[in-house]
């Protein structure tokens, strides 16, 4: 079942091959992610936010769901950015109050392998200007009646990772948690290190 694995769960099995592995992914799609906005690819690079999404404990929680949130809104996508940003002003408020059980409600994530027990990052990613900005953006859009505020699910998680794995698949193959690996260059990292 999706999500069943905890990140720590996960973590805490993974060899040293797999932690660089996993890490050296998050790197190559956070690049591509920031190449692909600087290029005006606005739905690539949302897509690779989106993706980027299943690897919070090594991304700060907050910056994530932040980025995600603006990325999708800069898309049209109103009703996935409502529940992003929604996320970030749930975490923006436990960072303030150093109380991880502050984040109890994860339905919005719930059927996803989106990591819901990450660590809590020790600061606000955005200024307290900028958290008020996302607030108030937020409460408009729960006025509005076109902006729903239905669930992300894990079928459409999967189509957007689809999309990123077709586009960027000379890099990018099945990661062991559903998608998205890169042996093609662990090969020359192991024999630089002799792992």
């Amino acid at each position: 079942k999706p999500g069943s694995r905890s990140k720590s769960e996960s973590k805490g099995s993974e060899s040293k091959v797999d932690t660089i592995e996993r890490l050296l992914l998050v790197v190559h799609l956070y690049h591509y992610m920031y190449l692909c906005k600087e290029q005006g690819m606005e739905e690539m690079a949302c897509n690779l936010a989106l993706s980027l999404l299943r690897f919070i404990g090594d991304i700060p929680a907050d910056k994530m769901f932040f980025l995600a949130g603006n990325m999708c809104k800069e898309i049209d996508w109103m009703d996935k950015a409502f529940i992003l940003h929604n996320r970030y002003i749930d975490l923006s408020d436990a960072i303030a109050e150093e109380d991880m059980g502050l984040l109890v409600d994860n339905s919005d994530f719930a059927n996803t392998d989106i990591p819901y027990d990450h660590p809590l990052p020790k600061w606000n990613y955005l200024s307290d200007d900028a958290q008020e900005e996302v607030r108030e953006w937020i409460l408009g859009s729960a006025m509005q009646m076109d902006v729903t505020q239905e669930p992300i699910s894990m079928e459409w998680l999967r189509e957007i990772r689809s999309e990123v794995s077709q586009q960027l698949g000379h890099i990018i193959r099945r990661y062991d948690r559903g998608a998205l690996q890169i042996d093609e260059h662990l090969v020359q990292v192991r024999q630089l290190y002799n792992i």
